[in-house]
């Protein structure tokens, strides 16, 4: 088998890679990479991304898409001296793409792939690899051999290929009650295709954050979401109203077979007419309708609210991540390439 690694790659000739596999996803596309991108422009443009395909006698076999990141490991320093104190990581959130069903192949695959990660991240200086979720647990071995830390990683999944009658019966029965709740309340929903409609998931999302008195992102990064994926035909944007006003906001992203229940927020004053339910039975309707197989309800999060209301939709399954990485080395080697300008940055304090 021949593998090739590159930091540039055609859109269409990765996507018909990623079409070949049945379980790619999203996370595995040119254009998730792209919304990834760190917005530190020290990185030159062509070598945000690396692109590793392994290919027997012309036929692709597998790939892995990595977008690389630059960032300071200690976020609470100043600005003026962490910006000086930057190490890169390679970041693959979908993991390897292997089109084949031969275990014996798929393990070489994936071996060729995660030795070529490693020697060409070596090579240019990154100091990490962080790879979630890894779906091949039969390769678990060969990434300890290579000194990866094997991590655990969990997700909802809703089967989508059974008819909805039946997908209707299988959901918990809070979750039907909460359906039929919700519209006999008044609840409607919208489908979106207006840029603007991204400022309404925006304001959910900023009460949301005052609410748990966390900080917030600025809003180009929700409409920067906008112009990635909704001009491919990635991004579905639903609200949730009572009578004009609008109380919850879900966005879900798609690739091939499967869709993702990517961001959801709603007005907390509104829980009770159980908007978000109806927002998650109408993302199934669609998924149904459009040919998906499978609705990804990302990962399950340590708050006990949102994890119980996850389990309602579908089925907990855990798979395997992995990331290795060479920090302090890398660290102690970036402070002693700044050390000049960290000292005089602290000469300037007044302690």
């Amino acid at each position: 088998m021949k593998v090739s690694v590159s930091t540039s790659f055609d859109p269409e000739s990765w996507r018909k890679i990623l079409l070949a596999c049945p379980t790619s996803t999203i996370y595995q596309t040119i254009e998730y990479s792209k919304y990834e991108w760190n917005s530190n422009e020290t990185i030159p443009s062509q070598a945000r991304t690396l692109h590793i395909v392994v290919e027997e006698e012309g036929k692709p076999m597998g790939c892995l898409l990595l977008t690389r990141n630059r960032f300071c490991p200690f976020p609470f320093l100043p600005k003026m001296m962490s910006e000086h104190i930057k190490i890169d990581e390679y970041v693959s959130r979908g993991g390897p793409v292997i089109i084949t069903d031969d275990p014996y192949k798929r393990s070489e695959v994936f071996d060729l792939i995660i030795r070529a990660t490693k020697t060409f991240a070596e090579k240019e200086g990154v100091s990490h690899i962080r790879v979630i979720p890894f779906l091949h647990e039969l390769d678990q071995s060969k990434a300890r051999k290579l000194g990866f830390n094997i991590d655990y990683y969990t997700t909802i999944y809703m089967d989508l290929v059974p008819d909805l009658g039946m997908i209707w019966k299988r959901l918990h029965k809070h979750s039907r009650t909460s359906v039929r709740a919700a519209r006999k309340r008044g609840v409607t929903i919208v489908e979106c295709n207006d840029r603007d409609d991204m400022k309404e998931i925006y304001y959910l999302y900023l009460l949301s954050r005052r609410r748990t008195g966390l900080p917030f992102i600025p809003i180009d990064r929700f409409e920067r979401y906008w112009d990635i994926f909704y001009p491919n035909n990635m991004l579905h944007l639903f609200l949730a109203k009572q009578g004009r006003k609008v109380i919850a906001g879900t966005a879900a992203l798609s690739f091939n077979k499967t869709i993702i229940y990517d961001i959801n927020f709603s007005l907390e004053e509104y829980w009770y007419n159980h908007p978000n339910d109806l927002l998650t039975w109408h993302l199934i309707e669609y998924g149904k309708k459009n040919g998906f197989r499978l609705i990804d309800f990302e990962m399950a999060t340590s708050k006990a609210g949102i994890m119980e209301f996850k389990k309602n939709w579908g089925k907990p399954q855990t798979y395997l991540s992995f990331q290795k990485g060479w920090f302090w080395s890398h660290l102690v080697r970036v402070l002693e390439t700044n050390m000049k300008k960290i000292k005089n940055y602290l000469s300037g304090i007044n302690f």
